[in-house]
């Protein structure tokens, strides 16, 4: 006997974006389950962006429907769908310019956090991530390297979402990946 699917971790069902007369996404329905990759390739202009921004919720969807682990999330607020577990990068990073690389990325952890994690757990986060990167001489840098971080993400293997169970990066190159990163 054949096991079935695992039920789909993001649902997207009908969803439509329009601005004014345009229509720049129009009835999609895609369904992403547990360990899947994703890939939306299309040309400049055609709603790649667009409908990112509506899974992570900076943007309102009409009509359509957003469901993250079986949860109907299309009317949350992005912070709260953050804490739910979604991730989206920029295209255009902009770090704190007075605060060093580290300071940014503790920023960026502590948003992220499902729960109340410690300051020292947070570091040591950082510090792994860093770490990976080849970043960690650069901790105590300011804004110049920063970008450095941001600018490596797209192309970072496993992502720097920790934590996180779907992440969305948008790396300004007509690709927008969304991925499972394993706990």
């Amino acid at each position: 006997m054949a096991s079935e699917a695992p039920a789909p971790l993001l649902r997207i069902v009908s969803l439509t974006k329009r601005f004014g007369g345009f229509t720049a996404v129009d009835n999609i329905s895609i369904d992403i389950r547990p360990g899947e990759r994703f890939g939306l390739i299309g040309p400049n202009g055609s709603g790649k962006t667009t409908l990112i921004n509506c899974i992570s919720g900076a943007f309102r969807t009409e009509p359509g429907t957003v469901l993250f682990r079986d949860e109907d999330i299309t009317t949350l607020q992005p912070h709260v769908r953050t804490r739910r577990g979604i991730a989206r990068s920029f295209q255009i990073p902009r770090p704190f310019r007075s605060m060093t690389v580290a300071e940014n990325l503790m920023v960026a952890l502590d948003f992220a956090a499902h729960e109340h994690v410690s300051v020292a757990e947070r570091h040591d986060t950082m510090m792994s991530i860093l770490t990976q990167m080849g970043l960690a001489s650069k901790a105590s840098a300011f804004r110049r390297v920063s970008s450095s971080i941001a600018d490596a993400v797209p192309s970072s293997e496993g992502g720097v979402c920790v934590g996180r169970r779907l992440s969305c990066i948008d790396n300004g190159n007509s690709t927008v990946f969304v991925r499972q990163i394993p706990r």
